[in-house]
């Protein structure tokens, strides 16, 4: 019966993970900025990953935009408020992902069932 349930919960996981339903949402960055002369934005991971966000419409002096996939681990971030001729760095920001990837989800409900 054990035995059961387990696989019938792994089946459910491995549906829901492909599915997309068991994914957390896509991790975001918010930032202050009066957006005069800014012709873009740049969000800079570890000093070497460079992803141009463009210039995304803010809430009031807000701006929201979509983090590119991280790997487990410390990061360090910088918003860069970019016009013609230059970038400007904010201070930067230390994250920690710590999320496990839906397979180490099932593999750890796996071990914790037998």
């Amino acid at each position: 019966m054990r035995r059961t349930i387990l696989m019938s919960l792994v089946a459910c996981l491995v549906l829901v993970s492909t599915l997309g339903l068991a994914q957390p949402p896509a991790p975001r960055v918010q930032w202050d900025h009066d957006g005069i002369g800014v012709t873009r934005f740049e969000i800079v991971i570890d000093t070497v990953n460079i992803t141009d966000v463009g210039l995304p419409t803010p809430v009031g002096t807000t701006y929201t935009a979509a983090l590119p996939a991280l790997t487990d681990g410390v990061h360090t971030l910088v918003v860069q408020a970019c016009n013609a001729s230059a970038c400007t760095s904010s201070a930067a920001l230390t994250v920690v992902k710590m999320e496990p990837s839906p397979d180490a989800q099932v593999a750890q409900l796996v071990e914790t069932w037998k």
